[in-house]
């Protein structure tokens, strides 16, 4: 019986997809190494899809329909990722499975060993295309569908894109060198744009002594770079009465004396004072080779609608702080177009962004999300005004910003993304 994975999702569910690959091969099944085209003698094609803005969302579904003209009749085709909780509807007459509830996959296979038995993996075989360019990627093949500006920004895209993660896996030499352990499932936040927490629901968190346990086994094993994962990693803890700073202690007990390096990405500004000296320690250490925390916008009124619950002089502080303090690679997301933004709302945040000075930006366009108060919003922006503030936001900051990527079209289409 042959398997196949094809994914369109985001990097935050690369390891549960290395779950369900072991899942099948556990079971007996052939592993099928294409992720992107079909293969019409698969018995099984599971596809993961995104659901964060309406472009992934269609992008998955035109995959869904590419895999449905091209697979055989016999075949089990299962849907997960964060779209089956996102748009249900769209997803009726299919057998599907969300991100908290692959277990699911149970009930659509006799197999022998059942799915809670194989555990999170720690590390990722290789995929054909690298999950930037998967996360919202080829969504845009027709290139005749745009104009000059559009196709450079594409070119730009792939640039960023590949020069952030040669930047990052600079000193590597081996794809699988990283050690992954999964800290936290779903989401600690309540911004009023995001549909994924429809889908990864609320924060839960494992317990410090068990995650370290892993790092601790990893560092033994010889992995020279550990990345803490987690769709809100910046929110770890707190529902056990504990927070990251807490964890980041432990971890920096545990690589003081070894040549292991840490990686840091979703820390939500909410949750940066949890551990700002820990970020400093571990940079001063030369311990953190990537640093990622969405600010989304330098506007204090846009952040308040948004409902993402910092202040923005408070957050620039922070990290002025840990800039001053240590030499870290930083990096960002900001949404362009969030409804009743302006041109002044504009200005701060390409502010924030100059003066804080980000190495890499990945810019989105506010994509209105059935199910999120943003959806009913008043001052919706045209998805060509996005476009425009996008492309001045881009032409604002590259003399000052290694790379940056934005949309292609008015859609909010895009080759690659982070």
């Amino acid at each position: 019986m042959k398997m196949q994975i094809i994914d369109t999702s985001c990097y935050r569910r690369r390891l549960e997809l290395e779950q369900v690959r072991n899942y099948f091969e556990g079971n007996g099944y052939d592993l099928v190494q294409e992720d992107f085209e079909v293969d019409p003698s698969a018995d099984v094609i599971f596809l993961s899809t995104c659901g964060f803005t309406q472009a992934a969302e269609d992008f998955g579904l035109r995959t869904l329909e590419r895999i449905e003209q091209n697979r055989r009749r016999d075949c089990t085709l299962i849907v997960g990722g964060c779209l089956p909780k996102i748009n249900p509807d769209s997803l009726a007459s299919y057998s599907t499975v969300d991100p908290r509830n692959y277990n699911r996959l149970d009930h659509f296979f006799q197999m022998d060993i059942p799915f809670q038995e194989f555990p999170r993996p720690n590390t990722l075989r290789d995929w054909k295309l690298h999950a930037a360019y998967r996360e919202h990627g080829l969504m845009k093949t027709d290139e005749s569908q745009l104009d000059e500006v559009a196709l450079a920004t594409k070119k730009d895209n792939i640039r960023a894109v590949v020069g952030i993660n040669k930047e990052i896996n600079k000193n590597l030499t081996d794809k699988t060198a990283g050690f992954r352990v999964q800290c936290v499932e779903g989401c600690a936040c309540h911004c009023t744009y995001c549909a994924i927490k429809l889908a990864i629901g609320k924060s839960t968190s494992r317990p410090v002594k068990e995650i370290m346990e892993e790092i601790r086994g990893g560092i033994d094993e010889g992995y020279k770079r550990i990345y803490l994962e987690g769709d809100s990693l910046g929110g770890y803890g707190l529902d056990i009465g504990s927070n990251l700073g807490v964890l980041l202690d432990e971890v920096i007990v545990a690589v003081a004396n070894t040549d292991v390096e840490v990686n840091i990405t979703d820390i939500s500004p909410m949750f940066l004072k949890y551990c700002v000296n820990q970020v400093i320690t571990l940079g001063q250490m030369n311990k953190l080779f990537n640093f990622y925390i969405p600010i989304q916008s330098g506007s204090q009124r846009i952040l308040n609608r948004m409902r993402r619950g910092y202040d923005i002089e408070a957050t620039k502080k922070l990290i002025q702080q840990i800039k001053n303090n240590c030499s870290i690679r930083i990096g960002t997301s900001i949404i362009i177009g969030f409804p009743g933004e302006t041109m002044d709302d504009l200005k701060l945040t390409i502010d924030m962004c100059k003066e804080l000075g980000f190495n890499y930006v990945f810019t989105h366009s506010f994509s209105a999300r059935s199910g999120t108060e943003a959806f009913h919003m008043p001052d919706q922006l045209s998805g060509e005004e996005i476009l425009r503030r996008s492309r001045l936001f881009k032409d604002a900051l590259r003399d000052c910003t290694e790379f940056i990527t934005i949309a292609e079209d008015t859609k909010g289409n895009r080759t690659c993304q982070g």
